[in-house]
Order: structure tokens, then sequence, then C-alpha cells
């Protein structure tokens, strides 16, 4: 665009000349030009531009094409849709100055369009992630166990702008797993974008106990405060802590406090991550094998994986220099290191696909889990779910997070992880762990019944906050012991399911 700008003289140097020439073409001089004589043309030599408009085109045997005879040209087309350019970009009657000032706004005008498109990409992706994700949930629904007698319905609210997988705690099948069985969850979404009677009618449909569920800190709340007064609001993807001590969010993704926000009276509660949905989708139908069984560690053959991408943080950038390091010393051919450049939310070339990365786990006596956007990650779980003891470092970058001591619940509650203080420890940790093949597996077995236990206390909590909102309670003191007494409290109070329908005129009695 900015060659239009050139006053110089040159073959195919103008702005025009890219639009409106062919390559083995240039355009004729204008007649009387001093330069070249006319010359009778040929209709063959006649060509329609870009925009369709024709123009007079002869033979190149080398010489120059004058700028200013294309501009001309440029000028002397008023119809269609050149008209207004050829205002903007006569050289005469018009200076340089304002040329660049148009160039530059159609530049940001198509940034800015690429950008919005982009977004709207991704936006679109994540809505058909969503919904696909619902249809699965339906279809598991329709297969499982009717829910016990006298069973709660909850509905849970899914952000259709979010993408899928900080659902996959409920979508992932992995709150009804560990759940008390009082109550059972459907499904429906909504978008957390938009202010209109469709939202509004979503709101009105909901019954409580319910929770509203999306990554948006500031429109999620707005959100559910005008559709949904009485449903509990969940925010996901809080990796950083943003939303810890702050009024309005009951239940929180990620563990960790935020020491520049104040502590609520009764501060959110913790609902852990679980598996991702992609690979629960996968290890179910391995479960479905033939003879399929968590494998002793003592068994395995490969020593550790380390799956991750390096962009997300300093601490995994550190681990993959190591392995660089060692990689023709330490446990060679019983690793399978697979280490992409940048994270993304799809899998690329330098990952590997759910089923491969299942099988990978199953087989891995440890799975090494460097800090990324937060110490606490799905790798965690689904390592676990397969029998692989994760491997965490609790180095400096982890003392400096966000989020402080985040993985806090998990170590107080006794996670038999193998915690280490910098990775440097790691080559010879493991290999002391290797040498006592009996207590590897009893730490193996630890292991999956803490994560049964812990899974078990946390989605507890999880169903007894989704009361609370509507009970009116606030404080910690008030939390009954029981979802039985606070669903009692809660029909005592008899409370209004959600917004209240619309007002119908009805005609007297006496009529």
């Amino acid at each position: 665009l900015f060659s239009a700008l050139s006053t110089g003289r040159g073959p195919n140097t103008g702005f025009v000349s890219l639009l409106f020439a062919r390559p083995s073409l240039q355009e004729s001089p204008r007649e009387g030009s001093p330069r070249t004589p006319a010359k009778k043309m040929d209709s063959r030599d006649a060509s329609p531009g870009v925009f369709g408009t024709p123009t007079r085109l002869r033979r190149s045997k080398g010489s120059a094409t004058d700028l200013a005879d294309m501009d001309y040209m440029l000028c002397q087309m008023n119809a269609g849709p050149l008209r207004f350019a050829s205002r903007i970009m006569c050289p005469w009657g018009r200076n340089k100055f304002l040329r660049l000032v148009v160039l530059t706004i159609l530049l940001f005008c198509a940034v800015g369009m690429s950008i919005n498109a982009k977004s709207l990409r991704r936006s679109t992706t994540a809505s058909d992630a969503v919904t696909r994700a619902l249809r699965r949930a339906s279809g598991l629904a329709q297969k499982a166990t009717p829910p016990a007698p006298g069973a709660t319905k909850v509905t849970v609210l899914l952000d259709e702008s979010t993408f899928v997988y900080p659902f996959s705690i409920f979508l992932g099948d992995t709150v009804q797993r560990f759940g008390s069985g009082k109550l059972y969850y459907e499904y429906e979404k909504y978008d957390v974008r938009l202010r209109d009677e469709t939202q509004a009618y979503i709101g009105r449909q909901v019954q409580t106990p319910c929770i509203v569920a999306s990554s948006k800190l500031v429109l999620g709340k707005t959100w559910r405060d005008t559709y949904a007064p009485n449903c509990s609001y969940m925010l996901t993807s809080d990796e950083f802590c943003k939303g810890w001590g702050r009024d309005g969010i009951e239940v929180r993704q990620y563990d960790g406090t935020n020491p520049h926000t104040k502590k609520l009276m009764l501060p959110s509660t913790y609902l852990p991550l679980g598996p991702r949905l992609d690979f629960w989708d996968a290890f179910s139908e391995a479960q479905q094998r033939p003879g399929f069984a968590i494998t002793k560690s003592s068994a395995r053959k490969t020593v550790f994986n380390a799956i991750f991408s390096l962009s997300t943080s300093e601490s995994r950038a550190q681990l993959a220099e190591l392995l660089h390091k060692t990689r023709e010393t330490l446990f060679v051919n019983r690793t399978v290191l697979r280490m992409a450049d940048q994270w993304s939310r799809e899998l690329s070339q330098d990952h590997m696909g759910p089923p491969e990365y299942v099988n990978t786990v199953l087989d891995s006596v440890f799975t090494l889990s460097p800090i990324g956007h937060h110490p606490e990650c799905y790798r965690m779980y689904e390592a676990i779910e397969g029998g692989s003891i994760p491997v965490v470092a609790l180095d400096v970058e982890y003392r400096q997070h966000n989020c402080t001591d985040s993985l806090h619940l998990m170590r107080k509650s006794g996670a038999p992880f193998v915690f280490l203080s910098s990775w440097e420890a790691m080559p010879s940790v493991l290999e002391d762990l290797l040498s006592k093949p009996e207590e590897l597996d009893r730490q193996q077995e630890a292991l999956m019944t803490w994560y049964k236990e812990f899974m078990r206390t946390h989605v507890a909590n999880f169903e007894k906050r989704l009361w609370l909102r509507t009970a009116g309670i606030s404080t910690v003191n008030e939390v009954p012991a029981s979802i039985d007494e606070i669903a009692q409290r809660h029909q005592r109070a008899q409370l209004p399911s959600q917004l209240p329908p619309p007002a119908i005129a009805r005609p007297p009695a006496s009529q």
C-alpha cells in the first residue's frame, strides 16, 4: 500500500500497477506524452483491471513505467468503486500527507477486522465445543442409572463463550462419581456476553439449587445477578486467584489464596479440576478393554513421562533443559518425552492424542508435573486415575506464584506425591524410589486411596455450597453439617425458585 506514496520512477513501482497491470503488460502512456508517440492499439492488447475497468495495455519491451501515467489513469476512472479512491489518491489536488493518513486508517481497519474475525472464530469454536460436550453429557445421562429416589436435581448453566475443558469436572462425570448420590446434574448453556430476552427466559426456567459457571469474572457475576440471582456462581480457570476474596463467587477452580484481596466471612469453596474431558473419554474406552486393570508401579516399563508445553512457565523450561542434558544417561529408553514449544487449546503435532496419552500414563511409574499457569493442573488427576505417581517441584516459581501456597490443600491432606525442592534433585530421588519396588507399590496404593477421599471431601463441600445462597447463609458459623439440614432449611424458607414469571392479566372472578 505504501508504495503508492513513492514519486520515483521505475518498473512496476506504483500501487496502481499492482492493481491493474499484468506482469507481462504495462500501461500505455496517455496521448500527448513527449516520451512515447501514440500507438494504434489492437483489441487483443486491452485487458480488464482488477475491478473490471477496461484499461489500454501494450506489450512490455523492457521500458520503464511512468508512475504519473498510472496515477493519471486512476484519476480518470470515476465510475463504480474506484470513484472515491480516485478522488483520494490523485496526486494533484491532494498532498502526500493526506494519502498517508488514508492508507494508515485503512491499515488499522484491516488489522481490526482480522482481530475481530479471530475472536469470532475462537468464540464459535468454544460454543461448538460446549454444545458437543452437552450432547455427550445428555447421552451419558440417558445410559446412566436413574437417580436415587428423593435425589435433587441441580441445574448447571455453562457459559458457551468459555472453552469446554474447564467444565470437565461436570461433563467428565467427576462430580457424579465422587458425589453423595443425593444430587444429580442437568446441564444448560447460556451466553455471558448477551443481554436479551433469550437469556432472561433461560434464567426464569432454572430451578434451585443451580449454579452458573463461567471463566469471566465480571461478566459472569453480572449475568447471574441479572438473570439467575438465586443461583450460585462458579469462576472457572482462575489460575492466578483473581477471584479469591471477591464477593458473589461461591465456587472457584484452583487452590490458593490471593494476599492482595480481603478475606471474606464465607470464602469461596474450592472444587478440584479432575481429569480433562478428552482424557476421560479415552480412559473410559480403555476401561472397556477385556482384562483392564491398573498395573502396579513395580511392573511398569516406563519410568516417567514428561508431556507439557514450554511456554507457560520458567520452571518448565528449566525441566526441559535438564531432561535434554541427561537424555543419554537418565533411564535410557525408559522415558517418554513430548514437549511442545507453545501451549495451545487443541493438540498440535508436538503433542500426542488422548488414546496414546492414556496408554503412556498407564505404563508410567511417574508423571512429571511442572508448574504451568498454576501448579495444579489436569495432568495430576489424569496421572492418578492411571496409577502414575505425580512428581512436583516446589521451586522458586511455586513460592512466587500469585496464588499463595497453591497446593496447600493437597499437601495438608497428605497427598503421596513426590515433592521436590527443585528439578535438579529429580534423578537421584527417582533412582532411590525405584530401588525399593515394594515401597513404591505401597505408595501407589496410598495415592489411589488418598485421591478418592480427597475428591469426595471437596465434592461434598461443593454440594453443600450449592444450597447456601438460597438458604441465606453468609458466614462459616451458619453452615450446617449436612446437605439434608441445608435442604430442610431451604424448604422451610419457601424461597422462590428463580425470577418470577411475567404477570398475566386475569379477568375478575364474577366474569
